[in-house]
């Protein structure tokens, strides 16, 4: 995590490590986004996966704090 930005793989491990049965990424400006493709619940058992400090949040807490935009980029897990 050299310049203050992580890689997608380095987020990735940081999600399987909160949540082994994640399977699903979209990314977004501020953050990835790490969840299971079976649960389409609000809150779910996602982990969002801060860009510039690699701290993992809940999504509902990404949502109220980030507003992400509405329509993020999906990534190939």
């Amino acid at each position: 995590m050299g310049k203050g930005v992580i890689t997608y793989e380095e987020a990735k491990a940081i999600a399987l490590k909160a949540n082994k049965r994640v399977d699903t990424c979209r990314e977004f400006e501020e953050a990835y986004h790490f969840y299971e493709k079976e649960d389409d619940s609000v809150g779910g058992f996602g982990v969002v996966v801060l860009k510039e400090s690699g701290r993992a949040i809940q999504w509902t807490t990404f949502l109220l704090d980030y507003n992400p935009e509405k329509f993020p980029k999906e990534i190939k897990f």
